[in-house]
């Protein structure tokens, strides 16, 4: 379908530039076709075209992460909260991505709360919270939050390693090697993982 849907795209934002949207679905169609740096390009002209759409500075976010740009995707995502406060994937992705470094932990942790005021359902964005808490020392409320994120969206393997890596800080092996199981089960071709059991 992506490889129908690409020159399709490219043919109708030949002959409406000056819509927004049609930068944004095609970016999109690149990025499911692995078209990264299409991706980007794209999303680059569209930006220059309508500046104040936080949406295009967010899908260029996730085109940087992919094309291993992380500088450039931070500051399409600080760029995206600036246009657009109450974005909540864009503060809980940049407080993600702060989190799964080590980096500026209590910035991340603002970030991801805010996300949660907006969403405070959203069992990614628990798991976000829990993982800057770890990454903080602080296991014990991270366990507190991945217990809420698991109820809310227990199948994810991310999150089951999360989990388990929380319960290997509280010294409970039994219960960490339970989670990582669950994990392995739900995507066999973590190696680091399977790494563990060696």
């Amino acid at each position: 379908k992506t490889g129908q849907a690409i020159p399709l795209l490219e043919k109708a934002l030949a002959e409406q530039p000056g819509k927004p949207e049609l930068y944004l679905y095609l970016a999109n169609a690149y990025m499911d076709g692995e078209l990264y740096q299409k991706a980007v390009d794209t999303l680059n002209r569209g930006i220059r075209m309508a500046p104040d759409r936080d949406d295009l500075r967010f899908s260029l976010a996730v085109a940087y992460e992919k094309i291993g740009k992380r500088a450039e995707m931070i500051e399409a995502l600080k760029k995206t909260i600036e246009l657009k406060a109450d974005n909540a994937d864009a503060l809980n992705y940049l407080g993600y991505t702060y989190a799964e470094k080590g980096e500026n932990l209590d910035e991340a942790i603002q970030l991801i709360k805010r996300a949660l005021q907006i969403k405070p359902d959203n069992g990614y964005i628990l798991d976000s919270l829990a993982w800057a808490y770890y990454q903080k020392g602080q296991a014990a409320d991270a366990l507190e939050v991945m217990k809420k994120a698991i109820a809310l969206t227990g199948e994810d393997p991310v999150m089951r390693e999360h989990f388990g890596d929380i319960y290997l800080k509280l010294s409970q092996k039994d219960k960490a090697r339970e989670q990582w199981l669950k994990s392995l089960e739900l995507d066999p071709e973590n190696r680091s993982l399977k790494d563990r059991f060696k």
